[in-house]
């Protein structure tokens, strides 16, 4: 019978994906690869010296099949039926497997076009449960009954491959379901070898006669293989207990892992009830409503589920399901009081170190609030400074005791103590003191012998203290308050800051874990306590609530004075080889930045530790709260996290970019800042400020020093390099879309400074190289360094260069095209990016960071009068 006109066999057709999947498309019929490859994770330990797949993907799964399979049927008057073959083969090294069969498209018959017109061949009726004999203008595919690990053995004993007008019609053949329809599972096994794998027999029929539309006709059916150690497997919650009250992110890592994106689970949070009801049979769907989860991972297969805040104390679960792999999934999830939830509830000093956050949520008191609230009463009431006694946790060896001090969120934003430390004659530890990890330190026991008198190197490890209330002192009054202990700065320092420390601030010292000493200079956070307390809004007499500084005198060489009179207290900060910051007051001064020579000793006060993930504005930086952060991020790295809790739980924190929004207290707005693979901490957003004076209480600007930025403004922008622009400040709000050329769609391009606004004119016309100190920028912040071997050039270099586009990328630098000014016009928005330095090349030049669409040059230079974008780095 010779073959009708129009109908050939076409050539296979390959289409390969990056998820390792191939669809491969033939006349008639497609045939099959793998689709998906799942597989449940294990741990192994492997061999440094041998390739093992497990023990970094978990188990090895591989699936292959006939690449396809062709039916060339000739079609006649009499029913013609076409039965060809193929095979599927699974390997794997789990407990078992299931192998599942369905389509790769909604379609579940053969289609094609024939003379224009589209027409296809359905699919049998038959299921794999009861497949059927072919009818007329139909296609299927079997797997003989006698085939190992089967679910049905329904399917006809044996198949051969025919094209025969007079077949067995009796033959059972099945359809495969549409891709969105559930698969169906062909076989389930418990073992497998993995060397040479099980392999099944496939065959397709197409029945067809001279009604059958002659032509081509094809579609894929798609193989599927999930390694299945167990119906019901544990996972992983990240974190696994919260407080009450608290809205979470929960990460849920199963033990599945997969090529395919369509390997997917709906994850559900149940109570006890529930989840028992759910074992009991119940759909988990008519029970709960499936929680919003975003999938973050297919090796395993991992969740981000936003979780709401639960009230109630008690044991709950997360139930993942997959309805189309058959896989289900719990773990176990605690809702409880696992520590302090406000400031209220802490009870030792050394609790700050895990929730300094508490601290942050406390309300700040205005500076002339005295009232105490000790319960938390009047939270968020202003008038009223939070007031908590601490137990410190270390044990005075001398007195066999455990101090408490009084503790207060005052109205600089920080918790004090407001009573001296009397600590004496104990070791102490990184476990319970503001030491590194590892170290310790024995402050010793008090005593009047031996004091040091002269700074030298030989002080350096001389730890002196001298209870201060020891009325058994010659000098000392029995009637006098807690004056506490006097310690060398030596000491104080707990050794860390030394002769040769000769300016800068030491990281640690004798402070409960979880405080430090404050820092010292017209910078320094004793200065800020100063600034808020100050002579005209408080008074000159601190010893007054709130702050109650007690005049407790000092330790001189020999002798104990000024005890009722002066009180001194020592700062981490260093002013010389001699000396440190050490303030005086008395009951009518405060004299902030006086200095005091290192073998004196001093009264000591603690402030509570920030970090950057309790701060709240951009004014809150300083270099010790940059440091909390010591992981800095791979330039690869996008995926931003916002909380401690979530940057803790990290395997790698270099995979991770800590990010926060901070607020800049000069005019409330607000700026998205990142740690980014230079080190460094830079803010992501373009600078906003205009219309304000700033001073150097709010900015990076030298004591005293304050500066009016102007309002946005079009008009009189210097348009030459000379001594007349020097003081010409200009801004121009690059978002208002008011002015002529700028785009309504554009996004946040902030302001345009030109250089002698941005560093706040201490950048001038005369200058013709080097960098400026001060600028614009908020306190704790300042304009990037530029040039060849400045800091913009050092984010380029670091990684930010592989593609360009990776400087403005948003889980990196964010750098925007937000375009310039050049005299009466706006320019580039959109297509070019620039960005001012700090640092002037000549008298005409500074450096800035330019990008376009596709090109960075991080040190190029140009002239000083333009109006270019801010990006501040924190000091």
């Amino acid at each position: 019978m010779q073959e009708k006109t129009g109908l050939r066999k076409s050539n296979a057709k390959w289409k390969a994906f990056s998820t390792g999947v191939g669809i491969f498309s033939t006349a008639f019929l497609v045939a099959f690869l793998a689709s998906s490859i799942i597989s449940p994770t294990r741990t192994t330990n492997a061999d440094t010296n041998t390739t093992d797949n497990s023990s970094a993907s978990g188990y090895s799964l591989t699936l292959s099949a006939t690449s396809a399979v062709n039916l060339d049927i000739q079609v006649s008057p009499v029913d013609t039926m076409t039965v060809a073959s193929g095979s599927v083969n699974v390997k794997t090294t789990s407990p078992g497997y299931k192998l599942y069969i369905g389509m790769t498209s909604d379609s579940t018959g053969l289609l094609g076009t024939i003379n224009g017109i589209s027409s296809s061949i359905d699919a049998i009726s038959g299921t794999i449960v009861a497949p059927t004999a072919l009818t007329r203008s139909t296609w299927g595919y079997a797997i003989p009954s006698a085939t190992p690990n089967l679910v049905s053995n329904n399917f006809s004993a044996s198949y051969s491959t025919m094209t025969s007008a007079t077949p067995d019609m009796t033959q059972k053949f099945a359809y495969a379901p549409a891709s969105s329809s559930k698969p169906d599972l062909i076989a389930t096994a418990t073992a497998a070898t993995a060397s040479a794998g099980d392999t099944y027999p496939v065959y397709y029929g197409i029945r067809a006669n001279e009604a059958t539309a002659s032509g081509s006709y094809s579609n894929s059916v798609m193989f599927t293989a999930v390694a299945d150690a167990g119906a019901a497997e544990a996972m992983t919650l990240t974190p696994n207990t919260i407080g009450p009250n608290t809205a979470t992110t929960v990460t849920v890592a199963t033990t599945m892992y997969s090529t395919s994106s369509s390997a997917t689970l709906d994850i559900y949070f149940l109570t006890a009830a529930q989840k028992s009801q759910v074992d009991g049979g119940a759909p988990v769907e008519n029970i709960a409503t499936a929680l919003s989860c975003t999938k973050t991972s297919g090796a395993p297969i991992t969740y981000s589920c936003a979780l709401p805040a639960q009230s109630t104390e008690a044991t709950y679960y997360f139930y993942a399901k997959s309805s189309t792999y058959g896989k289900k999934y719990s773990a176990a999830f605690t809702v409880e009081n696992t520590g302090p939830s406000s400031f209220f509830e802490l009870t030792t000093m050394q609790e700050l170190a895990d929730y300094p956050e508490l601290c942050t949520a406390a309300t700040t008191p205005v500076a002339s609030a005295t009232a105490e609230d000790t319960t938390g009463a009047y939270a968020g009431n202003t008038a009223y400074v939070p007031t908590i006694t601490l137990v410190d946790d270390r044990t005075d060896g001398t007195a066999n005791t455990k101090y408490s001090y009084k503790v207060k969120k005052l109205a600089d934003g920080n918790c004090w103590m407001t009573e001296n430390l009397k600590l004496t004659n104990v070791t102490i530890s990184d476990a319970d003191s503001n030491l590194p990890s590892g170290k310790t330190v024995t402050i010793p026991a008090s005593s009047t012998a031996n004091w040091c008198t002269t700074n030298s190197t030989a002080c350096d490890n001389q730890l002196m203290t001298l209870d201060a209330t020891d009325t058994s002192i010659s000098g000392q009054s029995s009637a006098q308050p807690s004056y506490g202990v006097y310690y060398n700065w030596y000491t104080a320092t707990a050794t860390y800051g030394t002769y040769e420390t000769a300016s800068g601030n030491v990281s640690y010292d004798i402070c409960p874990k979880g405080w430090r000493l404050p820092t010292g200079g017209g910078a320094g956070e004793f200065q800020a306590l100063r600034n808020v307390y100050s002579s005209s809004a408080f008074g000159d007499n601190w010893t007054l609530a709130p702050l109650n500084f007690v005049l407790s005198g000092r330790r001189g060489s020999s002798s104990t004075n000024n005890q009722g009179s002066t009180g001194y207290y020592w700062l981490s900060t260093a002013l010389s080889n001699n000396s440190a910051y050490g303030p005086q007051l008395g009951s009518s001064y405060v004299n902030t930045t006086v200095y005091g020579y290192k073998y004196l000793g001093y009264s000591v006060r603690c402030v509570a530790k920030k970090d950057f993930w309790n701060i709240t504005t951009m004014q809150d930086m300083t270099p010790e709260i940059a440091s909390t952060i010591t992981t800095t991020p791979s330039a690869s790295a996008t995926a931003e996290v916002t909380t401690k809790a979530d940057y803790e739980a990290l395997t790698d924190k270099s995979t991770a970019v800590p990010t926060r929004t901070l607020t800049d207290t000069r005019d409330g707005k607000t700026y998205t800042v990142k740690k980014l693979a230079d080190g460094n901490i830079w803010m992501t957003e373009n600078l906003k400020l205009t219309n304000v004076t700033i001073s150097n209480a709010d900015s990076n600007l030298p004591s005293g020093k304050t500066v009016t930025i102007p309002a946005s403004s079009t008009a009189n922008w210097c348009t030459t390099n000379s001594t007349a622009c020097d003081n010409q400040l200009m801004t121009l709000d690059a978002t208002d879309t008011s002015i002529s050329g700028q785009s309504t769609a554009q996004p946040s391009y902030g302001v345009y400074y030109n250089w002698y606004t941005a560093t706040a004119t201490y950048g001038t016309y005369e200058m013709t190289s080097g960098n400026v100190s001060y600028d614009i920028c908020p306190k704790g912040w300042r304009l990037p360094t530029g040039g060849d071997f400045g800091e913009f050039q050092a984010l380029f270099d670091v990684g930010y260069n592989t593609p360009a586009l990776m400087m403005k990328d948003t889980g990196g630098p964010h750098f925007v095209l937000s375009g310039y000014r050049d005299g009466s016009s706006t320019f580039g928005q959109g297509s070019d990016g620039n960005y001012w330095s700090s640092t002037a090349i000549n008298n005409n030049y500074a450096y800035y960071l330019y990008l376009g669409s596709s090109s960075v040059y991080p040190a190029d230079l140009y002239s000083k009068y333009f109006g270019f974008s801010v990006r501040c780095v924190a000091k």
